[in-house]
């Protein structure tokens, strides 16, 4: 990467723009999810009670303010509620919190009202503001002979596994452990970098199909060449959320719009994208490691030359990859502008309700969002902490 002009950087520091070892959520060389690092230590609060298979159907209010959910029981299929001391904060997900919102009753009056729900609140941006970043697939480099292939025994490959792990190659992610931000050679917001170069070690099963398919089973510690996604963060194309019907088991219906700017900037810009990543092939560090890029067509995109613009345009539309990057259906915004939730993720005009997920983005961060949603759920506990340490304290007071 420093072949092509980036520098070592910290992508969480001043400058994002460079290169660097990924930062992950790990303990120990093992991946620590949420649940890992936050639900397990306190399992034990008698606040605490966690519901599995529960699937929540709406909200419910009482004299126009939120007082609780009611869900549907996967163990028994009945409808139960669960009521809300204080407030009611929906947590599930980009896609998922629109969508009770909308069930409930907040969202765009005339989508509500032609499914026949009663409109609580009318807050036409409810589901809007889909964002997403967009990638593509088409970039392999082939490594040489003699690098580790996939074992036909499944024994072999018990044994490399117990050697390596943990706290050898295999708690590593490999490839995926170099990441690079560019800038590009247009303007972008703020500065900040318009792509995120993925590293991914892969085998394929066959070049007949779509190249990103792995040959089954796939070991972290076996690949035989390296796939690069550029990822396009800077998007301006937008999809929505919408219901399906008022069946709160139906799935939403989901327009990611991607590469869907009118004036086709997205598709250039990732265009480029390919195009710079192709060109990693001509640096030196790619030659001594004798990386050669595959130049074998990608499936429907046969017609063109390959490397030509109208090739790698063909991919880019062809082989869309969603990075499950979304976020802003429910997004936080000044008072005078359109959005869903103000500064302290609280819905507007509908009391003791918060909606504390990536849905409340009103900007797509310029790379993973994993760290900034865990933050912001850390901001929202602090906000409810607030706001009920002070509504306690008030009541002392009087």
């Amino acid at each position: 990467m420093k072949d092509i002009g980036l520098d070592e950087r910290d992508p969480n520091g001043a400058v994002q723009a460079g290169v660097s070892m990924a930062q992950t959520t790990t303990i120990n060389g093992e991946r620590a999810s949420t649940n890992r690092a936050f639900l397990r230590p306190v399992r034990h609060r008698p606040n605490l009670e966690v519901r599995t298979r529960a699937h929540v159907t709406r909200v419910l209010f009482r004299r126009g303010e939120a007082s609780g959910v009611e869900y549907r029981d996967g163990y028994t299929g009945t409808l139960k509620r669960a009521y809300a001391s204080k407030e009611v904060v929906l947590s599930a997900g980009v896609m998922n919190s629109p969508q009770i919102l909308m069930l409930s009753g907040i969202g765009p009056k005339k989508h509500l009202s032609s499914l026949g729900i009663k409109v609580v609140k009318d807050l036409p941006d409810v589901g809007e503001n889909l964002m997403n970043h967009v990638s593509s697939l088409g970039i392999e480099f082939l490594l040489p002979p003699g690098w580790p292939a996939l074992p036909a025994d499944i024994n072999a490959r018990e044994q490399d596994f117990t050697h390596f792990a943990p706290g050898g190659p295999l708690s590593s992610i490999g490839p995926e452990e170099v990441t690079a931000f560019l800038r590009g050679s247009g303007p972008s917001v703020d500065g900040r970098p318009v792509w995120n170069l993925r590293f991914y070690g892969n085998i394929p099963k066959s070049r007949g199909g779509p190249v990103c398919i792995p040959a089954p089973p796939q070991d972290p510690l076996y690949y035989d060449r390296i796939l690069v996604t550029p990822v396009l963060l800077d998007c301006k194309s937008v999809g929505s959320v919408r219901l399906r019907s008022a069946d709160p088991l139906a799935p939403p219906l989901i327009r990611l719009n991607l590469l869907g700017d009118e004036p086709g900037r997205d598709l250039r810009l990732l265009v480029q994208a390919l195009q710079t990543s192709a060109a990693l092939e001509d640096t030196p560090a790619f030659q001594r490691a004798n990386l050669t890029l595959n130049r074998a067509p990608l499936p429907g995109c046969e017609q063109h030359a390959f490397g030509s613009t109208a090739y790698w345009e063909c991919a880019a539309r062809t082989h869309t990859l969603n990075t499950f990057h979304t976020a802003g259906t429910a997004r936080m915004a000044a008072p005078h502008r359109p959005g869903v939730l103000d500064a302290r993720m609280q819905v507007r005009g509908v009391p003791r309700l918060r909606v504390v997920d990536a849905s409340s983005f009103p900007l797509l961060p310029s790379g993973n969002p994993n760290a900034p949603v865990i933050m912001l759920a850390e901001r929202g506990a602090h906000f409810i902490r607030q706001t009920w340490g002070q509504a306690a304290r008030g009541a002392q007071d009087k």
